[in-house]
Parts: C-alpha cells; sequence; structure tokens
C-alpha cells in the first residue's frame, strides 16, 4: 500500500501557499487524495484553511492534475480582485 503524506510550497509573484495533504493508494499512476492550505500569504490570505480535493495521473516524468477546493463566493472574489489589479 502507498501512503503519501506531503507538504508543499507554492509560490507566485502574489505570493505563497502552504499545503498539507496526501493519499491512500496502491495506484502509483494516478489518484485521488484531499490537501489543506495551512498557510498563505500576501494575495492568497483567504485561502487559509481551505481544504481541496485533486485528482493526479502521472506519465513518464509529467504529472497532470486538478484541484477543487471548498471555497465561497466571496473568498473567491477577493482574491480575483487581488490579482487582476
Amino acid at each position: 500500500m502507498l501512503v503519501l503524506d506531503t507538504v508543499c510550497e507554492k509560490e507566485s509573484a502574489r505570493g505563497k501557499i502552504f499545503t498539507r495533504g496526501g493519499r491512500k493508494d496502491s495506484n502509483t499512476e494516478a489518484g485521488i487524495g484531499y490537501i489543506n492550505i495551512i498557510d498563505a500569504t500576501k494575495d492568497y490570505l483567504e485561502l487559509m484553511d481551505v481544504s481541496c480535493k485533486y485528482a493526479v495521473s502521472y506519465f513518464k516524468k509529467n504529472i497532470q492534475y486538478t484541484t477543487k477546493c471548498n471555497l465561497d463566493d466571496n473568498a473567491f472574489n477577493k482574491i480575483i480582485k487581488k490579482i487582476n489589479k
């Protein structure tokens, strides 16, 4: 059985997002898991404590993934306004 528990830092010119999450799956070619946003800076502060699900597939040295987060419309609109300045 494969168990993943990861902490990641994602950075852009507009700030950073720190996530923690993982999945329990024996398939190493694809999977579905969860992440929680545990910290954020600058334009991404509204994402703090947001929970997300993701799906990922691997092909050779590449990955493709989709993430869907439980974010209310008010927080989403605040982030969009900040990044569209």
